[in-house]
């Protein structure tokens, strides 16, 4: 039995439709990489009201603490256009870094050893931990752990990543 012939389909012409330009532009703007330490000091400013006070005297501690300590901005997305302020120093890689959640701020520690250990595992290269709040903020043992960092090495140590 003979199979009925077929007939090749028909290619369709693609047609270009012009779209207005505004049309065209989904993506977010990404602002223009700054300096380290104006990208910090922008993400810094825009830091929601009750974590300003707060981050402001954690960056600032950083810089009392940390000789020669670098700032700069990384991981920056749609949803954190601002990025996440890294401290670093060269040659000995970014120390730690912040950040402003919903209900806290989040401190992550990239220098292993630190003596005791920061009480939450931030993730595999990291120790950290939260402030909920300005009675939760012990001093004392940031300055001791940032202290400890300086003679330690932090992540990506001595890799040409470290850019700032």
């Amino acid at each position: 039995m003979a199979s009925p012939s077929r007939k090749p389909a028909a290619k369709k012409s693609a047609k270009k439709v012009a779209r207005p330009a505004a049309a065209k532009a989904t993506k977010k703007a990404k602002p223009a990489k700054a300096d380290g330490g104006a990208d910090v000091q922008a993400w810094l400013d825009a830091v929601k009201p009750e974590h300003k006070a707060l981050v402001k005297r954690i960056d600032a501690l950083i810089g009392k603490t940390i000789p020669g300590i670098q700032r700069h901005a990384k991981w920056r997305k749609p949803s954190q256009p601002l990025g996440v302020p890294f401290y670093g120093r060269p040659g000995q890689g970014w120390l730690m870094a912040l950040w402003s959640f919903k209900g806290y701020v989040a401190v992550a520690l990239y220098a292993r050893g630190l003596d005791p250990a920061p009480p939450v595992t931030a993730f595999v290269q990291a120790r950290g931990l939260h402030i909920h709040n300005d009675a939760e903020y012990d001093e004392a043992q940031l300055r001791s752990w940032l202290g400890q960092s300086c003679d330690l090495p932090g992540w990506g140590a001595g890799s040409p990543e470290f850019r700032t």
